[in-house]
C-alpha cells in the first residue's frame, strides 16, 4: 500500500488548490463497485447537467462513470480506447451521442468532467457539451457514428422507475476503477463548468463550491462525506444511492484539492505482471521470483523538497526495497 503527498498540498498533475474550497473525501470504487437509485417520479428529459471528478485506475477498458439504465439508458463512460463518451440508447439503438478525439491516460490526475444535455436549445451545438478541466472539447465527428441531439429530443435520463447507476452499466458490466469525488447532478438545469470550478494562481483548474440553485426534481449531489453511507445525497433532495461493494473503508483522503501519490499501472517492468487495486494503492507482484526484474513506481516524480510516503508490506519475497 502506497499513500504520499507533497506537504504543501499542490495537486499535481490536475487541479490544485489556493487556500479556498477544499475537497475531504473522495470514494473508490474497485471490485465490482457501484452505486445505484430508482427516481420515483419522471424529470426533466430535455435539460440536465453531470459535475464529477474522476481519477482513473485503469486504462484501456471500457469505464461507466454514469451508467445505463436497462434498455432506456443515458451513458457517460470511458472507452476501450480512453476517450470520454456520453450517449443515449432506446430499443436495441442509439439516439444520440458525443465522443471526444482526446484520450485520457493520466492515472496521477483528477479530471473534471462535465456534460450536459439541453435540447431545448435552438442551436444544435449547443444541445450536448462536453468539458474537461474546465475546456471545451470538441464532437468527434471522425468516429462518431450517433446521431446528433435533435431539437427538444427526450433523453433517457429521470425516467420514473428506472435505475440509474454510479460506476457501472446496468447489470454487472463494465465497471469503473478509480476515485470519483463532488459528483453532481442538475436535473432541469445546463450549468457551465465556471458553476463547479475556476482557473487558480497557477493555471490550474479547481472546484469551488457550487451555488448556482436548485438541483431539481430528481438532481442529487454526493460528497462522500459521510463514511458510514456513501450514497448519501448532500443536495437536500433526499435522493440517496444504495450501496453495492462500496464499504465506509472505501472512503479516502484522495480529492482533487490533496491529489496523492499511487501506484502507476503503466511502469512495471517488462518480466513482471503485477495486479493493482483498490484505485492503484494495493501493489501484488504476482507470481515474482528473486531470480525475475520487478518492480513499481509511483505517479508523483520529485526532485527536490520535502515528501512524505508510507508503505505497508503484507508479504516479503526476502528482499523487499523501496525509496527515491
Amino acid at each position: 500500500l502506497l499513500l504520499g503527498k507533497s506537504f504543501d498540498k499542490v495537486l499535481m498533475g490536475a487541479a490544485g488548490t489556493d487556500g479556498s474550497y477544499e475537497i475531504k473525501q473522495s470514494a473508490i470504487f474497485d471490485t465490482n463497485a457501484s452505486l445505484v437509485r430508482t427516481p420515483s417520479s419522471t424529470g426533466n428529459r430535455k435539460k440536465w447537467t453531470i459535475s464529477v471528478w474522476v481519477k482513473k485506475g485503469k486504462l484501456g477498458q471500457i469505464q461507466y462513470i454514469y451508467g445505463g439504465q436497462s434498455s432506456n439508458e443515458t451513458d457517460l463512460r470511458f472507452s476501450g480506447t480512453d476517450t470520454i463518451e456520453y450517449f443515449g440508447y432506446q430499443g436495441g439503438s442509439h439516439t444520440w451521442g458525443f465522443s471526444t478525439a482526446r484520450k485520457f491516460r493520466d492515472v496521477g490526475a483528477w479530471y473534471h468532467i462535465v456534460a450536459i444535455f439541453d435540447s431545448a436549445n435552438g442551436t444544435q451545438a449547443l444541445r450536448a457539451r462536453l468539458f474537461v478541466n474546465g475546456e471545451e472539447l470538441p464532437e468527434n465527428g471522425a468516429t462518431s457514428t450517433v446521431a446528433a441531439v435533435t431539437q427538444n429530443q427526450d433523453s433517457m435520463m429521470n425516467l420514473v422507475n428506472v435505475p440509474q447507476y454510479i460506476g457501472k452499466l446496468h447489470g454487472n458490466d463494465y465497471y469503473f476503477k478509480g476515485n470519483m469525488a463532488e459528483f453532481h447532478f442538475l436535473d432541469g438545469a445546463a450549468k457551465a463548468p465556471s458553476d463547479f470550478g475556476q482557473i487558480g494562481t497557477y493555471g490550474e483548474w479547481k472546484p469551488i463550491e457550487y451555488s448556482g440553485g436548485s438541483y431539481g426534481n430528481n438532481g442529487w449531489y454526493l460528497n462522500f462525506a459521510t463514511a458510514a453511507d456513501m450514497g448519501d445525497d448532500k443536495s437536500g433532495e433526499g435522493h440517496d444511492f444504495t450501496e453495492h461493494n462500496i464499504a465506509a473503508t472505501d472512503q479516502m483522503l484522495d480529492t482533487p484539492t490533496s491529489n496523492f501519490c499511487t501506484w502507476n499501472p503503466v511502469s512495471t517492468q517488462e518480466a513482471m505482471i503485477a495486479t493493482l487495486t483498490q484505485g492503484n494503492l494495493r501493489y501484488n507482484p504476482a507470481g515474482a521470483t528473486m531470480d525475475e526484474p520487478y518492480g513499481m513506481k509511483g505517479t508523483l516524480a520529485v526532485d527536490s523538497g520535502k515528501w512524505y510516503f508510507e508503505i505497508r508490506l503484507d508479504s516479503d519475497l526476502a528482499s523487499t526495497m523501496s525509496g527515491f
